[in-house]
């Protein structure tokens, strides 16, 4: 939807002429919150809009464990669930920002925007959020194989799994060993 689109209308309770619910910027509405026919409050948010003027970012969560072995800079291979690893590869991407410390269920509350989310990343423990920025050229992200997924499928909120690469050496190292 572009900003100021109608995306619905309300209709007062007593009867009367219907209003318009403007959109109130660009995306895609992602989320309706409101069903058909039943009251609304003018302060409660009626769907949710992803911005899509921005650029994709991955946001991974890790055990405090995991993340005190990783720092900004670091490689990432970006696996999303709507291409197939063996035709496809990973995304290539790098880390931004880790955490310092976990965060609590009010800050992922906000981030995700989804208490089932929350509840199923806090029951594996606490979690630390890493920022990775995905890899573009000028046919978008960059993806390590021969072939790049229709950038379109590619959206926020997307389930991913990740690798990140936290040491390099040369596979004869790990058989002769390092001197």
């Amino acid at each position: 939807v572009t900003a100021g689109q109608s995306v619905g209308s309300v209709a007062p309770y007593a009867g009367g002429p219907s209003q318009a619910i403007l959109s109130p910027g660009a995306g895609q509405v992602v989320e309706i919150l409101a069903d058909v026919w039943s009251p609304v409050d003018p302060t409660v948010p009626l769907f949710k809009l992803q911005d899509d003027s921005g650029k994709l970012r991955a946001i991974l969560f890790l055990t405090p464990a995991e993340g005190a072995e990783v720092q900004p800079g670091m490689e990432v291979q970006i696996f999303p669930k709507v291409a197939g690893q063996s035709e496809y590869g990973h995304i290539l991407g790098s880390v931004d920002e880790v955490a310092h410390y976990p965060w609590s269920t009010a800050g992922l509350t906000h981030l995700l925007d989804n208490p089932d989310e929350v509840s199923y990343l806090l029951g594996k423990g606490l979690v630390l959020p890493v920022t990775v920025s995905l890899k573009e050229d000028s046919n978008g992200y960059v993806w390590s194989g021969s072939k790049s997924v229709n950038q379109n499928a590619l959206y926020s909120g997307l389930v991913l799994t990740a690798k990140i690469v936290v040491d390099k050496k040369a596979p004869i190292s790990l058989i002769l060993g390092s001197h």
